[in-house]
C-alpha cells in the first residue's frame, strides 16, 4: 500500500481514522479511501512521502 503525508488544512483539526488527531505539521500515513475523502473535502492535502536515505553498503 502507498504511503503519502498527509497534512491538515490550515486552521483545521482532523482526526485520522482511529479516532486520534492528525498533527498539524503532518504525518506519512498509509493512502486511503479515507484520506482520499478528507482531501475531496477541502480537510488535508496529501503530499509523497520525503524519501529517507538509503542505508550506506559497507564495503
Amino acid at each position: 500500500m502507498a504511503s503519502v503525508t498527509v497534512t491538515p488544512s490550515p486552521g483545521l483539526v482532523v482526526r485520522k481514522e482511529s479516532g486520534e488527531v492528525l498533527k498539524a505539521e503532518g504525518e506519512t500515513l498509509p493512502l486511503s479511501p479515507w484520506w482520499l475523502r478528507r482531501r475531496a473535502d477541502d480537510d488535508v492535502t496529501l503530499t509523497d512521502p520525503e524519501p529517507q536515505a538509503e542505508p550506506k553498503a559497507k564495503k
